[in-house]
């Protein structure tokens, strides 16, 4: 044996010895773990341990009998985080371990005795890794279970919402070729709750078998499961079996024994190997669904599916269809992974959105899905792949995302080796996050643009991009999968807005941040080249983890250290290096500034430095701060030590200026100090600037602290001048205080101030003394306040072991007057850390405030206060006016370290002086809350006011960081007209509610809010007729934004207006807002101008941005069918206006404003102009066939016409623009310009405004007659030069009528010609005219009959003087007047006139007087001189044989005048005064008047008059249509005392006036006499006359102040002085009526009392056919109401009326009326008369909408469709044509007069009831309807509802009877019956249908027919029978006279005609079915005989009688040639 042979064998044997062993120790391992109870224990161990995993782990006992095939295991726990779940005990096995050679496990039974599911596992926090191995499904050994059992299966409450019992048996059978299990299931409890399985899964043999069975009652487990509402029962069967190359299966189902499902399907094997799968069916899936996915598959679902599978893996999907109720789900095509792919697929909503909701933890996830989108073409190695993602909503974790938009795209998608590139895109127009943090930095709308690079194992990013309303980023880098690490480069941009509140304050522009990440997962990580960039701060660094040590250096600097002390400006730099483990890291960190400010100080080379180590038990370093301070050194030096608990400051020193601070402390492990200080500090204020404090005033001294046995010692000493905090001064503060136990309140000493003021309160002289006398503290405060003693006194004891007593003794004060005083000693005891306070009460003003309760660890306290003045408030805010009382309780209660304190408060009544000056009413304020946990608890508060003001809050604000707000307010209703108090002459109507919910925190609030405005109005919008408007308004604040989600306004006149945007508050006031205006209706320019009565429609867009400093705006509007009333006058056609352009930078750009009408009108203008910067200007506007009818705009009734053109130029700059204008205008006229013969005018006008300077180029008018005037020159406005004129004009032929146009009513004619020239300046204008007027005429001279006048005016006004040279007008039979001198017009304004009148004609004075005729002569003289404030005048003028009358009265004449007198000094005193006249007429008048100084008071009268022989028909001159006659004779006198009074004595006899005349009274006598002085008239009346007229009063009546009444009148009234009044309307009045009545009050609220009555009295109407007979009434007046204790009256036709109630004698007329009908008959003569019983209630003013109301029955109605009127009684239409005036006249007398009358309308809401009794009859129709219906609206716009239908009724057309069918009255706007009945019959298979349609005076009869035919056809085949070309003429005569008798054309028809001339009354035409035709002839010999003959048809001659025996007893004979006949007959008509 060789040696390499013998090196094999011992290799050989050495390692067969080395199997032999582990093959033994591995049997030997096994037999100890199998048959050993050790072995059994390590067992289970070790399977516990191999199956657990950190969040799951299963607990196995130890096996026992493991490999002796009957293993027994006690019990297996599986348990999570929170404990045991589930386990099972008793586990048996019988098994065979041999079986395991043949690798099956194969177990003849398995049994667990109990199976406990006792809750469902917590979620595992970490997912476990998914391997990237082979996934398919392969079992390692074959199982094989004869059977199995779980006996005892308990599901708790927790799993199932109840507990369930279960048993299951079953076996089970899975080797590599075949799987099967039957499995049988029940509930013990209920037996026919079961569920059976048996599957077979055996490919191999072709054999697959699915059965399952599922039945359980309601309140199943299943149904538990599902979580199906109610817990219905359910029963489920899925059938299938059959080979498994042609199997087939069938899924049914049920819920509450309702099908519900019904799913086949099938599944074919080829040869070739393809699958091919086929699912079709459906059903109502969402009762089997649990309800997060019930909106799935809402309605019924069908499942149409069809796929190919082959075994390379290739799926094609033939049809792939899911619809349900709320989405359609589709699929087609191919996926192929190793070739060529065509799938496509979608999932659309069909009825909104998809609502899908996801249980997740701790909220379900849900969302909103619009439609989904898949494509993937092309081969596997390049495939294309694009899908998008289309959610309304997702809401998931806290966020809130609102239109979600994903697409994910690739053009090579690599199947095989799953690489390529996708390119993903992720949209969300809005996002919201429950954190507040989260929510505030990322806001909609996001944007996410991540390219992807998919190459294994690295996933990589290339730039993607993050954008978002407050943060934006990229991000490039990779992610290894295999070493789990990650690289790349990161760069963010954050908005400061959305960062926390504490952080964004510091910041007011972008931060970027970037740097490089290079780590591994769970170990080493690095973040290198950080950069931080910012105004606010600067960085750059590099941070190292190594996993134990932290390695940092970081540097930069903050550009402004003002960001974070508002009173800090300059710069900083720092640099920080930290280096070493957490628990001792090195520290060295400096900061520096080189010149900064801070506190109003300069600080200098500022250096702060630390140099050190710091641990988390130790600190060890020096610390040094130095600088100047306002050139002052700065330094402070100290070492710090922290050793054993202990920090000492062994030295300390402190520079700060003339400040000096030095000593040493140190600090005990408790924070006791130790040490001494002295101090010098005569600037305070700068020790408090460095603070960042504001302080003031000087302090110096010592202090000394000790510590001892746990008590502080200390002794202070300290005096200054002055020390001042904020408002707080203190002036001569001392403070000498010695502690020996400073906590324990040892202490004696003085505190003392000359004076304290602290925020506004001050105490004065103040000394504060405090003595310790054997632990007993005592305290006496004494000093002033509010000019009054404060005193306090008192003792603290704390000499009892017990415990510490603190006594008040005493306490007084008087704030604001008020005293406040303690009521009783008050004791507070202090023990075991308890205060007990005991009773404290203050007596305050009228009030009580109550203290008690205790005080300790645990609170119980409680503050009462009752009716304490509010004006206490004013002390602490002075001039605040507060008033009404404050109430409630206050109570504190808990923990000490946790207080909860509850309140309940009230103020009622409360005012302030604000509320009070503006009118708002008192107040009522109330509050309940609680604060606990550093959380105020508003539960309620409320505030109500008058007009319904309701205000409630409630909430949360936290105090304590981050000081949380959630409060709701609801504003339950706020009166619009608040607003009133604040905007004068608003005058706002309406009503606020909405609710306002405040979030976050006090730093950072956030609100949403939602309120709406109804039916609210104001002064403004009701002048523009817009009475109501509608506005909802929601948002939210948010980020120091505000955030309009949506403002609409809607109203009357269609307004319609929506914006929506945001407007920030800060941080540059950032504006985005939108509007757009849907319809805002032009009349609201109405409210600024009432009188142009705009119409038309605004529309169009705003679009704002920019900030409120500097905002930008696009806005493109627009104008509609706009008109003015102006322009609809005169006669214009709607105008259109659009105007669009933009602001931005300051600067208006008009792209294009533009007006268009008709015949080519059209004004454009555009150009910019800068408002701010240069204010450059640059706009041009150009007019385009302009018609100047639009200047009637401006001057109703002008007519103006032409066109104009040009130009206008503006340059410049906005604020001295320069104008240069060209226009011309063509055919230029006017109403006057045309009456006068001018027209076809033209206009030439150029110029320019430049510098102040308007320059008047050529400017001209002329016109083809002559017309010229000419202007040219220049004015001055402002400049250096300015103001000047320069202007000269030259007249010539312009035609005096032009000036009509600016003085409607002159009627001016002639020609004017002359010159004017003007200079000077507007201030001192200098002007020469010579003019002449040839050929005046005006209206009066016309009236007058003047003609053939001239006017000459020569003149000059300068120096504030109007010289008149000359002014002459003349005329014909030497008329002649002239006046000169001089006027002024400055200063005193001298008067220096004379004038002279020679024949002037008195019918001048007829244009002034209209309707009054003057006739005489009148000539005189007068002088005028002193001024035009005092002027003195001296008159003498005579009016010869004068005459006055009104136009067709006679005249009164020949009158004689002379006056003669002077006026001066106020006093008009009347010289010869004397009126004569015809008859004994005589007026003399003599005495003056002195008028009072300064127009105030009344004038002194002293003047006497004497009366003769006065006609009363003079007043008709001056009265129209007065018509008084008679004779009025007295005297007038002043009373004498020299003050306005008079006495008068008038009698009046044979008085008349047309109306008394028109009521047939004849001539009264009235008799007055009384006085009139102070503003009083006191007289005593009577009025006597025919027809018993009989009243006599009298009394007094104030003419000043309230004007108080106090009257008395009684007598006899007939009402036919009323019949002229009433006749206009239809009324006659008959009768008297009595009055006793007294009057007092005053004129604007009088109160009557008394009484008016009436008996037997009569009313007619005549236009209503009706008549109240025998009325009676009752009326009994009482202060501010009239009581009608009774109206009744009978009405002619039958039946009463009668009435109840009250009427209000105020505003309005209030009425309270109750009207009863009794039968009441109303006939209207022609159509319509009525029976009806009712009762009705008319309420409400009755001059502002009364009501009508009630209900009414009708017993019997009838209704008669009338004839018309024969054509020759036709109305003829008569047209007058040149009318005389007397006719004319005559016509308007008789026309209708109306009246203004008021604008109120008559509210109804009437029911009227007719059950049956309503007939129509007429034209042949005979019917009877029944029914209701309802009137509601107004009188002027009623709303009927309802109507009668038909009972019963018929039509009859010559001898045709037709039944109607269907009929129906109803009521449109007016009360006239509206017909619609139908009535229908067949003739010769044509179905025929006659109509009744329309109002009852005018209905229309139509025919219609099936087959259609013709009309005249459809009567032919109704009245005949046959076609209408087979009937005869007689036939056809007989038909028109039954169209005829239908059209309603009266008894002139050719039939009536041929009666009257035969003599005869009947003659009838018939023919029989076979078309013969008959003749009859009838004739009625007397009452109740008949006789008619009849020949012709089948039958011949025929004779026949009747005889009317009675009472429906009717006798028939006839005899014929074919025979005769004899009856008896009884007809009853019902």
């Amino acid at each position: 044996m060789t040696s390499s042979s013998r090196a094999r064998s011992w290799i050989l044997r050495t390692a067969l010895a080395v199997v032999t062993i582990l093959l033994v120790g591995i049997i030997g391992f096994v037999l100890f773990l199998g048959f050993v109870p050790a072995g059994s224990r390590l067992a289970g161990n070790l399977i516990s341990s191999a199956i657990s995993s950190p969040d799951q782990s299963i607990s196995v006992s130890a096996p026992q009998g493991l490999l002796t095939g009957h293993l027994k295991i006690d019990r297996i726990a599986l348990s999570d985080r929170n404990g045991v779940y589930a386990e099972a005990s008793n586990i048996l096995v019988d098994w065979s371990p041999l079986s395991l050679l043949r690798r099956t496990f194969h177990a003849d039974r398995i049994e667990i005795a109990e199976l406990k599911a006792i809750r469902p596992p917590v979620p595992a926090q970490q997912q476990p890794a998914t391997s990237s191995g082979n996934s398919g499904f392969s079992l390692p050994v074959a199982i094989e279970i004869d059977r199995f059992a779980l006996p005892d299966i308990e599901l708790e409450p927790a799993i199932t919402g109840r507990r369930f019992e279960l048993a299951a048996e079953g076996a089970a059978n899975a080797t590599g070729e075949r799987v099967a299990l039957q499995l049988a299931a029940r509930r013990k409890d209920v037996p026919n709750a079961l569920a059976k399985t048996d599957l077979v899964f055996a490919p191999q043999q072709n054999e697959l078998k699915l059965q399952a069975l599922v039945s359980e009652p309601q309140g199943g487990l299943l149904a538990r499961l599902l979580h199906l509402p109610g817990a219905p029962s359910l029963a489920l069967a899925l059938d299938g079996q059959g080979p498994l190359s042609n199997w087939s299966g069938q899924l049914r189902g049920t819920v509450d024994n309702k099908p519900v499902i019904s799913i086949d399907g099938r599944h074919e094997l080829s040869a070739q190997g393809v699958h091919q799968l086929q699912i079709h069916g459906g059903g109502q899936l969402s009762e089997l669904l649990p309800p997060a996915f019930r909106p799935l598959f809402i309605g019924r679902t069908d499942v149409n599916l069809g796929a190919l599978i082959s075994q390379s893996g290739r799926i094609e999907i033939k049809k792939g269809e899911l619809a349900t109720g709320s989405m359609k789900v589709q699929a087609s095509g191919a996926l192929d992974p190793s070739g060529d792919n065509s799938l496509t697929g979608s999932a659309t909503a069909t009825n909104g959105s998809i609502n899908l909701e996801w249980p997740m933890q701790p909220q379900a996830a849900r969302f909103a899905i619009d439609n989904l989108n898949f494509t993937l073409t092309g081969p596997a190695e390049g495939s294309r792949f694009n899908a998008t993602a289309a959610l309304k909503s997702i809401n998931a974790a806290g966020a809130s995302l609102a239109q979600v938009r994903l697409q994910a795209e690739s053009e090579d998608l690599n199947l095989v080796e799953q690489s390529g590139s996708v390119r993903t895109r992720l949209s969300i127009a809005q996002a919201d996050f429950e954190n507040p943090d989260l929510d505030r930095l990322v806001q909609g709308p996001i944007r996410l643009d991540a390219p992807i690079r998919l190459a294994p194992p690295a996933i990589g990013l290339d730039a993607s991009t993050f954008e978002s309303g407050k943060a934006s980023g990229t991000i490039s880098g990779a992610f290894n999968t295999a070493k789990q690490s990650v690289t790349g480069n990161i760069r963010i941009s954050l908005n400061p807005t959305g960062l926390p509140s504490a952080a964004a304050r510091y910041f007011d522009d972008g931060i970027g941040v970037e740097g490089y990440v290079d780590g591994v997962i769970g170990g080493r990580i690095s973040l290198e080249n950080l950069v931080v960039k910012s105004s606010t701060i600067e960085g750059h660094g590099n941070v190292l983890w190594d996993g134990t040590k932290l390695n940092a250096h970081l540097a930069g600097r903050v550009p402004e250290i003002g960001r974070f002390q508002p009173d800090a400006k300059g710069a900083a730099g720092y640099d920080v290096v930290l280096d070493g483990p957490l628990n001792a890291i090195g520290v060295k960190a400096v900061v520096n500034s080189a010149e900064a400010r801070y506190s109003g100080r300069t600080l200098e080379a500022v250096s702060a430095r630390f140099d050190g180590t710091v641990g988390t038990s130790s600190i060890g370093g020096m610390a040094l701060i130095s600088g100047r301070v306002d050139g002052k050194p700065l330094k402070l030096d100290t070492e710090v030590r922290r050793e054993n608990g202990t920090i000492r400051l062994p030295r300390l020193a402190l520079d700060a200026g003339a400040n000096r601070l030095s000593g040493n402390l140190a600090f005990s492990p408790d924070f006791l100090p130790q040490g001494q200080l002295a101090f010098d500090w005569p600037d305070i204020g700068l020790l408090a600037s460095l603070a960042g404090q504001q302080a003031g005033g000087d302090l110096r001294g010592s202090l000394s602290l000790g510590q001892s046995n746990g008590k502080i010692s200390a002794t202070i000493n300290a005096t200054g001048q002055s020390v001042s905090y904020g408002t707080t001064v203190i002036e001569g503060p001392a403070l000498n205080i010695t502690s020996k136990d400073l906590l324990g309140l040892s202490v004696d000493g003085v505190i003392r101030a000359a004076k304290l003021n602290a925020g506004g309160q001050v105490l004065a002289d103040t000394a504060l003394t405090l003595a310790d006398r054997s632990g007993i503290l005592g305290f006496n405060l004494a000093s002033r306040y509010s000019d009054a003693p404060l005193v306090m006194t008192g003792t603290f004891d704390r000499s009892h072991p017990d415990g510490m007593t603190l006594a008040l003794d005493r306490l007084e004060a008087k704030p604001s007057g008020l005293n406040l005083a303690l009521a009783n000693p008050a004791r507070v005891t202090i023990s075991d850390g308890v205060a007990n306070l005991g009773s404290i009460v203050l007596n305050a003003g009228g009030g009580r405030l109550v203290i008690e309760g205790s005080a300790g660890p645990q609170l119980n306290m409680a503050l009462r206060l009752s009716d304490l003045p509010a004006a206490i408030g004013d002390e602490f805010r002075p001039g605040l006016g507060a008033e009404g009382m404050i109430g409630g309780a206050v109570t504190v209660s808990g923990a000490a370290s946790s207080p909860v304190i509850r309140y309940s408060l009230g103020w009622q009544n409360a005012q302030i002086a604000e509320t009070k000056a503006r009118g708002i009413g008192a107040l009522s304020i109330s509050s309940r809350g609680r604060f606990q946990n550093g959380t105020l608890t508003l539960e309620q508060t409320t505030l109500t006011g008058r007009d319904g003001l309701s205000i409630n809050a409630g909430g949360t604000v936290g105090t304590t960081t981050p000081q949380s707000l959630d409060i709701r307010a609801n504003l339950v209703s706020v009166p619009a007209s608040l607003a009133n108090a604040f905007v004068a002459d608003l005058d706002a109507r309406g009503q606020l509610t909405g609710t306002v919910t405040i979030s976050g925190s006090i730093s950072a609030p956030e609100a949403a809010f939602q309120a709406k405005l109804a039916n609210a109005s104001v002064a403004q919008t009701r002048a523009a007729k817009i009475d109501r408007i509608d506005s909802d308004l929601s948002g939210r604040f948010s980020g120091n934004s505000v955030t309009i989600d949506r403002l609409s306004v809607t109203g009357e006149q269609g307004l319609s207006a929506e914006a929506s945007g945001t407007i920030a508050v800060s941080n540059g006031n950032a504006l985005g807002l939108q509007a757009k205006l849907n319809a805002i209706p032009a009349s609201l320019l109405n409210a600024l101008r009432p009188d142009i009565g705009a119409e038309g429609v605004l529309s169009g867009t705003i679009n704002a941005s920019g900030s409120l400093s500097t905002p930008a705006a696009v806005f493109e509007m627009a104008v509609k069918d706009l008109t003015l009333k102006q322009t609809r006058d005169a006669g214009m056609t709607p105008l259109g206006v659009t105007a669009s352009g933009r602001l931005e930078n300051q600067i208006l750009n008009l792209s294009n404003v533009s007006l268009t009408g008709a015949n080519g009108l059209s004004l454009t203008a555009s150009g910019t102009a800068a408002l701010a910067g240069d204010k450059a200007l640059n706009m041009t506007a150009n007019i385009a066939n302009l018609s100047l009818s639009l200047a009637d705009v401006l001057r109703p009734g002008l007519q103006a016409g032409g066109l104009l053109n040009g130009s206008i130029t503006l340059s410049g700059r906005t604020d001295a623009p320069a104008v240069q204008y060209q226009l011309q205008g063509s055919d230029l006229a006017i109403a006057q310009s045309r009456q006068t013969g001018v027209r076809d005018m033209t206009l030439r006008a150029t110029g320019s405004f430049e510098n102040g300077t308007l320059t008047l180029g050529d400017t001209s008018l002329t016109d083809p007659s002559g017309l010229s005037v000419n202007a040219k020159g220049r004015v001055v406005v402002t400049g250096t030069q300015g103001p000047a004129i320069d202007v000269n004009a030259s007249i010539a032929a312009l035609p005096a009528a032009l000036a009509n146009a600016f003085a409607p009513g002159l009627d001016a004619g002639g020609i004017i010609s002359g010159t004017v020239s003007s200079t000077g300046t507007p201030e001192a204008p200098i002007a020469n005219f010579k003019l002449r007027w040839a050929d005046v005429a005006t209206a009066q001279t016309r009236t007058a009959g003047l003609a053939g006048l001239n006017l000459d005016a020569d003149g000059r006004l300068a120096e504030g003087m109007l010289s008149l040279n000359d002014v002459q007008l003349t005329g014909p039979q030497g008329l002649s007047a002239s006046a000169k001198g001089t006027i002024g017009l400055a200063g005193e304004r001298p008067l220096d006139l004379t004038a002279q009148l020679a024949a002037l004609p008195a019918s001048l004075a007829n244009a002034f007087l209209p309707g009054v005729q003057a006739s005489g002569l009148v000539s005189g003289s007068a002088n005028i001189a002193g001024t035009v404030a005092s002027p003195s005048v001296r008159y003498d003028v005579q009016w010869a044989d004068g005459a006055i009358r009104r136009q067709g009265d006679a005249a009164v004449g020949p009158l004689n005048l002379r006056a003669e007198g002077s006026f001066s000094n106020n006093r008009l005193t009347l010289g010869t005064t004397r009126l004569t006249g015809p008859s004994g007429l005589s007026v003399t008048a003599s005495g003056d008047v002195s008028l009072p100084q300064g127009g105030q008071g009344a004038p002194a009268l002293n003047l006497n008059a004497d009366i003769n022989a006065l006609p009363a028909n003079l007043a008709n001159a001056f009265v129209p249509n007065l018509g008084a006659s008679g004779i009025i004779s007295g005297k007038v006198s002043a009373l004498g005392n020299g003050g306005m009074g008079a006495r008068f004595n008038l009698a009046w006899n044979d008085a008349s006036l047309a109306q008394t005349r028109s009521a047939g009274l004849q001539g009264f006598r009235i008799t007055t006499d009384g006085t009139f002085a102070d503003n009083r008239l006191n007289f005593q009346t009577t009025l006597g006359g025919a027809g018993g007229l009989n009243l006599s009063g009298g009394g007094s009546v104030g003419l000043a102040g309230a004007k108080p009444l106090d009257l008395r009148f009684q007598g006899r009234l007939p009402f036919g002085l009323l019949a002229s009044q009433l006749s206009a309307q239809g009324f006659v009045p008959e009768g008297t009526g009595t009055i006793n009545v007294s009057v007092s009050g005053t004129a604007s609220a009088p109160q009557i009392t008394g009484n008016a009555s009436t008996s037997g009295a009569r009313l007619i109407d005549v236009r209503r056919n009706l008549a109240l007979n025998n009325i009676n009434a009752q009326v009994n007046f009482n202060r501010d109401r009239a009581e009608i204790a009774t109206i009744s009256a009978s009405l002619s036709t039958g039946g009463t009326i009668s009435a109840q109630g009250s009427v209000g004698l105020t505003d309005g007329f209030s009425a309270d009326l109750r009207i009863a009908l009794n039968n009441a008959t109303y006939v209207d003569g022609t159509l319509f008369n009525a029976t009806a019983n009712g009762n009705l209630t008319v309420t409400g003013p009755l001059l502002q909408n009364p009501s009508l109301g009630g209900t009414v029955t009708l017993t019997r109605a009838n209704i008669t469709v009338p004839a018309k009127l024969p054509a020759s009684l036709a109305e003829i239409n008569v047209k007058h044509r040149n009318t005389p005036p007397d006719v004319r006249a005559l016509l308007a007398a008789l026309a209708p007069k109306g009246g203004e009358g008021t604008k109120s309308n008559l509210s109804l809401d009437l029911v009227l009831n007719a059950p049956n009794g309503i007939f129509v009859r007429g034209r042949g129709i005979d019917a009877e309807l029944g029914g209701n219906l309802t009137i509601r609206g107004s009188a002027s716009d009623p709303v009927v509802a309802g109507g009668f239908e038909m009972r019963r009724g018929r039509i009859v057309i010559l001898s045709k009877r037709l039944d109607f069918t269907s009929g129906k009255i109803t009521f449109g706007g007016s009360l006239i019956p509206v017909l619609d009945m139908a009535a229908e019959t067949s003739s010769n298979q044509t179905t025929i249908t006659i109509t009744v349609t329309g109002v009852a005076n005018d209905p229309d009869i139509a025919f219609t027919s099936s087959p259609s035919l013709p009309q005249d056809e459809v009567l032919a085949r109704l009245i005949f029978g046959q076609s209408m070309s087979r009937l005869s003429a007689l036939q056809i005569a007989q038909l028109a006279d039954a169209v005829s008798q239908l059209a309603g054309g009266g008894d002139s028809s050719l039939f009536q005609t041929l009666r009257g001339k035969l003599g005869v009354d009947d003659l009838d035409l018939k023919t029989d079915d076979n078309g013969q035709t008959s003749v009859s002839l009838g004739r009625r010999l007397n009452d109740k005989t008949y006789f008619q003959v009849e020949q012709g048809g089948s039958s011949g001659a025929k004779a026949s009688i009747n005889l009317d025996v009675g009472r429906g007893v009717k006798l028939k004979g006839s005899a014929g040639s074919g025979g005769g006949s004899a009856g008896i007959f009884y007809e009853k008509e019902y």
